[in-house]
């Protein structure tokens, strides 16, 4: 518990340290790759890679699935996909955990975008996933499997953009 604790205290320091541009925490591994995901209250950050890329896999690693936009397209909706569970792939098995006012960031290309979630819902598991957002703003949806049948959807929309 205290492990966790610390990590999550330095992992919150490192991010506003890298949000007033004090600390450059994905300056070199922004050429590896696309973006990086950071969610404070699960002490959650990842990269994420172009679709093209033989690590965007998600057996490995959190994906932007193929119907994703990215946060430079206006009224755009960014979705990321990962697994929950209890692998060692399982990054989003605490996402449940999520609230509506938590913060999530993702950097992308020199800008760091913030969400705050909305809402969350759970979805029968068809292969295809029904998103209910507002398309008059910039969102973000996280989708995970759960147990049996089920998905959660989180989506968060869009509140600053923060250049670094």
């Amino acid at each position: 518990m205290i492990i966790e604790a610390t990590k999550y205290l330095l992992s919150t320091i490192i991010f506003t340290l890298s949000c007033i541009g004090i600390y450059n925490t994905t300056t070199e591994d922004l050429e590896k790759y696309e973006a990086y995901l950071k969610i404070p209250s699960l002490a959650l950050e990842r990269p994420l890679y172009n679709r093209q890329d033989v690590r965007s896999d998600i057996d490995k690693e959190l994906i932007f699935i193929e119907a994703s936009d990215t946060p430079l397209k206006k009224k755009g909706n960014v979705i990321i996909a990962g697994h929950s569970g209890s692998s060692t792939v399982s990054y989003f098995k605490n996402l449940h955990k999520l609230t509506e006012g938590d913060y999530i960031y993702l950097e992308y290309h020199g800008i760091i975008y913030k969400y705050c979630v909305t809402k969350k819902y759970y979805i029968m598991k068809t292969g295809k996933a029904e998103i209910r957002r507002d398309d008059t703003v910039n969102t973000l949806t996280l989708i995970t499997c759960l147990d049996g049948d089920r998905q959660l959807i989180v989506i968060a929309n869009i509140v600053d953009k923060i250049k670094k």
